[in-house]
């Protein structure tokens, strides 16, 4: 069913908000399709993500663009490996890796069909392992994800914690997740966002996440206009460093 909703992303410690996202979720043909657009705390579009969910819905392939620093990276599969090409700047070329795709490979947003798919095992204590690849890195790492408490049949929120295996779990924060029970929602994110702040340094945000709203019979307007919806460079006015 397409769908739309909202997270506003505050600052980890209080109230300020640091970005929101605008998720859509539709069909074109036999694809599933996502699209993002983020947005600066006064209503300016500065980036966009589309995801492609033709192969398994946990490995999308992606395109991501950031207007402020003329960043970008995509994702797509090449036979049975992922193409990872990352531009830092609007004036440098692609560089491009090639990783291997293994049954467990997870990429960006996929991570939350993963989690729905998985669910019965994803809330066992000991949790689940995956590869998650980090576009910005050009590398997939081994992720553990389990609850971060016992759960009890009464509650209507789950919550888990994402982490990094071996000795980088040892250095790397956490990421905390939170499920709605009843439909396998995603309605809060606490940790490292992707999305880095006007001086280009990464950031720990907290996200919230509406409940979607079924989109009308005319949404592909809405979606043409999005997706050709001009980026700002600058969130403040001011000159994002490269």
């Amino acid at each position: 069913m397409p769908s739309h909703d909202i997270g506003v992303a505050y600052e980890a410690e209080g109230d300020r908000v640091s970005y929101r996202e605008e998720h859509w979720l539709f069909d074109e043909g036999a694809v599933r399709r996502r699209l993002v657009l983020y947005r600066c705390p006064g209503g300016a579009p500065f980036a966009r993500k589309e995801l492609r969910f033709d192969g398994a819905p946990w490995a999308p392939g992606l395109a991501f663009e950031d207007a402020r620093d003329g960043y970008r990276h995509s994702v797509s599969m090449t036979g049975t490996r992922l193409r990872v090409a990352v531009r830092r700047g609007s004036v440098e070329e692609d560089r491009t890796v090639l990783l291997d795709a293994t049954p467990d490979t997870v990429v960006d947003a996929g991570f939350d069909d993963y989690i729905r798919e998985h669910w019965d095992a994803v809330n066992r204590a000991e949790g689940v392992r995956v590869r998650f690849v980090m576009a910005d890195r050009q590398k997939a790492f081994d992720v553990s994800v389990k609850p971060s408490g016992p759960a009890s049949p009464g509650d209507r929120v789950r919550h888990f914690r994402l982490r990094l295996d071996g000795w980088l779990g040892l250095v790397a924060p956490a990421i905390e997740l939170s499920y709605t029970v009843a439909d396998r929602r995603l309605s809060e994110f606490a940790g490292i966002s992707d999305i880095r702040d006007e001086r280009g340094r990464s950031q720990k945000v907290r996200i919230r996440f509406e409940a979607p709203n079924r989109l009308p019979a005319d949404f592909r307007d809405e979606i043409a206009r999005v997706r050709s919806l001009p980026l700002a460079s600058s969130c403040d006015g001011g000159t994002r460093r490269p």
